[in-house]
């Protein structure tokens, strides 16, 4: 065999590995797109129901903290005064 033709086998297995490991990586890739397109959609699905929480908190403070709550609690302790 000449040097050529050892140099061409050569070649030839190298281009055999790299499209190998072309194929490999594009799996990979396509798994990883996968897999950011899950955590995308569940990522806007949490940042929807942090909003959904955030409001029920505010309403909640609302009712506690509002000032219908504070006269609840000055007429509370009318009753209670009254009692005593």
């Amino acid at each position: 065999m000449t040097p050529q033709e050892i140099r061409f086998r050569e070649v030839k297995d190298e281009n055999l590995e790299l499209k190998s490991l072309v194929k490999e990586q594009k799996l990979l890739i396509e798994s990883l797109r996968v897999a950011l397109d899950f955590s995308t959609k569940q990522n806007e699905q949490l940042t929807i129901q942090i909003s959904y929480l955030n409001e029920q908190l505010e309403s909640f403070k609302k009712l506690l903290f509002g000032t219908s709550s504070e006269k609840r609690t000055k007429k509370t302790e009318e009753n209670e005064t009254a009692i005593i």
